[in-house]
């Protein structure tokens, strides 16, 4: 996904949060679409009687055909502790999630993973994307690299991307936040993913 260099704001891990980041009127296509394959689902149910659910699809059924799933993989952890992020807001006049359901969202990843003492690493496997979805709002990680499954942190999501996003576009009625990461001396194929805050379809 490539956009306008003036709509770039970098943003390190434990730098401050912004008020809002850049907007524009387009989400960029994402493996979240229409066209994806649901591979698993799974549902968990809160404290609070919330359901919360996990979703892994591949992007496309060509996906499922040509990326060797059923084949042996190489498993890379990108979960990174000195990248950066790139923050951009999206304002499609669609309506987005609602700030009090990501919140509740965040809180439940906590609760279900982090907190019952599960492993803080999941894994996505090339060409798919893993969602975690509760009431309007929809937490999305996309695996772009064309070969390896990535390893992505629940704390780097829950106690940063997902509250920069939420402060940084969704408080303000955007319709969806996207971060890509970044960094100088990380090898590339640790970089070939995104993190989307959208509305849950």
């Amino acid at each position: 996904m490539k956009f306008p260099a003036t709509l770039l704001v970098l943003v390190s891990i434990g730098a401050t949060t912004l008020a809002a980041f850049p907007q524009t009127s387009e989400i960029p296509s994402s493996c979240i679409g229409t066209d994806s394959v649901v591979l698993q689902i799974s549902n968990f149910t809160t404290s609070t009687g919330d359901i919360l659910r996990v979703e892994h699809k591949a992007c496309s059924a060509a996906t499922i055909t040509n990326s060797g799933h059923s084949k042996r993989q190489t498993v890379v952890d990108a979960c990174v502790l000195d990248e950066s992020f790139t923050f951009r807001c999206f304002a499609t006049g669609a309506i987005g999630p609602t700030a009090a359901d990501c919140n509740n969202l965040n809180a439940a990843i906590i609760e279900t993973f982090e907190a019952a003492g599960d492993l803080d690493l999941f894994s996505v496997a090339n060409g798919t994307v893993a969602t975690f979805r509760l009431g309007t709002c929809a937490y999305a990680w996309v695996n772009q690299n064309p070969t390896d499954t990535l390893e992505f942190c629940f704390s780097e999501t829950t106690g940063f991307l997902g509250p920069e996003l939420i402060n940084g576009c969704i408080v303000n009625g955007d319709t969806a936040g996207v971060a890509t990461p970044s960094g100088a001396g990380i090898p590339a194929n640790i970089l070939e993913w995104s993190f989307e805050i959208v509305r849950a379809t």
